[in-house]
């Protein structure tokens, strides 16, 4: 499968780039984090493995980008996969495995922060009315080209504030997402309080299912990856800005 554009760096500086043979090389630059760890559950050896890659598309420093663009791209996006593989098999055809992915990114809006202000926090702003949620369509398009439906939306922008700040995301987002479900067959959109938020996420975890539990006769995968959890995030808790 080639790799998706959206995740590659350095496209035009590798562009030149060819092979002995003088076949053209599509090199493959990834903004990427990766690490794996070793596990004994009841004395089974299980290896997880995160991979965290970045997107190129409307990516930009802390404060300077915001929201989406025009074609549905969010700001500093990053697609995180967790895989979970059953050690106990040394052959890796036909092992048991499951994945769980992460997409965590800046708010579907038109909206920026003014940092002409000297401010911890500057004031964030709709830049552009969107009364029919076009950007979010198109980013959600996007998800679902991506990783199939039903698609996960875990909303983590403060509702609760003294002060006006992010709820402004959150009054604008809620009517999207409404205005956008009833497009969908109602098996597919529900909206949930998270008041439990364990719960959710693992009835989320089970309604993603595995991966790949075991592979067909000749090798091919008996299932795919299907509905990936969408985070929507205003800032990163850890510092690094994601939104």
């Amino acid at each position: 499968m080639p790799a998706q554009t959206r995740l590659l760096r350095g496209r035009f500086a590798a562009s030149g780039f060819t092979c002995l043979n003088d076949a053209p090389v599509r090199p493959a630059p990834l903004d990427s984090l990766h690490g794996l760890h070793e596990l004994l559950i009841y004395g089974r050896p299980v290896h997880v493995t995160l991979i965290a890659r970045r997107s190129s598309k409307f990516a930009g420093t802390r404060f300077l980008k915001r929201g989406a663009n025009c074609e549905g791209d969010v700001a500093n996006e990053v697609e995180t996969e967790q895989i979970i593989h059953d050690a106990s098999v040394m052959s890796y055809n036909a092992g048991s495995y499951s994945s769980y992915v992460q997409v965590r990114g800046s708010v579907p809006l038109y909206w920026s922060q003014d940092i002409s202000t000297m401010m911890p926090k500057p004031p964030i702003r709709l830049d552009q009315a969107d009364p029919y949620a076009h950007v979010a369509a198109l980013h959600f398009d996007q998800m679902l080209q991506r990783f199939g439906s039903p698609i996960i939306i875990l909303n983590l922008v403060k509702k609760r504030e003294k002060r006006k700040h992010e709820k402004i995301l959150s009054e604008e987002l809620f009517p999207a997402i409404i205005n956008l479900n009833q497009f969908l067959p109602r098996p597919l959109h529900r909206l949930h309080r998270l008041g439990h938020g364990a719960l959710h996420q693992e009835q989320a975890v089970e309604r993603a299912g595995p991966t790949q539990p075991h592979r067909g006769e000749r090798g091919e995968e008996d299932r795919l990856l299907r509905q990936p959890a969408r985070l929507l995030l205003p800032r990163c808790p850890a510092g690094r800005e994601v939104g």
